[in-house]
């Protein structure tokens, strides 16, 4: 039995918060906020992630492998052992997949890589990810009134 400085016995809760655990239903809901254009939810749903414990680098595996996992939910062998959702958070990702185009999640996926390879240059890697999520939110925006994204210098910087 573990005991806190306190004296009182750790129980779940505490202990998930010690090694930076959430559940993958926070950063799904992210996604779909960031999808949806809403800047200020999306970086509240982030902020809750940080002050769970988890790193920001963690946080942009994490923020992947989501990705992965609304890309291909369709093809993902339920009974493997990588594959770490719920009911409940399957059931999610099953109804993102649907409002997302495999395009616009290959674009994510893409920026998000990108970025994960610049996070460890940064002093204030929170502060990082929150313009990420924020450049997040603008290139749906660009995608969503139809510009091409390779002749949008905007974009390009982007990157």
């Amino acid at each position: 039995m573990l005991v806190e400085n306190d004296g009182k016995e750790l129980d779940l809760t505490t202990a998930q918060k010690v090694f930076g655990y959430f559940e993958k239903s926070k950063i799904i809901d992210l996604i779909e906020q960031i999808l949806e254009g809403n800047e200020e939810s999306s970086l509240k749903l982030f902020r809750d992630i940080y002050i769970s414990g988890v790193e920001p680098k963690v946080f942009l595996n994490e923020f992947l492998e989501t990705l992965y996992y609304i890309k291909n939910v369709d093809y993902i062998n339920l009974g493997g052992a990588n594959f770490d959702l719920n009911d409940k958070e399957l059931e999610k990702t099953r109804s993102l997949s649907k409002k997302i185009s495999k395009k616009d999640l290959l674009l994510l996926w893409q920026f998000t890589l990108n970025n994960l390879d610049k996070i460890d240059i940064i002093k204030n890697q929170s502060h990082f990810v929150e313009m990420f999520l924020i450049r997040s939110l603008y290139i749906k925006k660009i995608l969503k009134d139809g510009k091409n994204p390779k002749n949008d210098r905007f974009t390009q910087k982007l990157n």
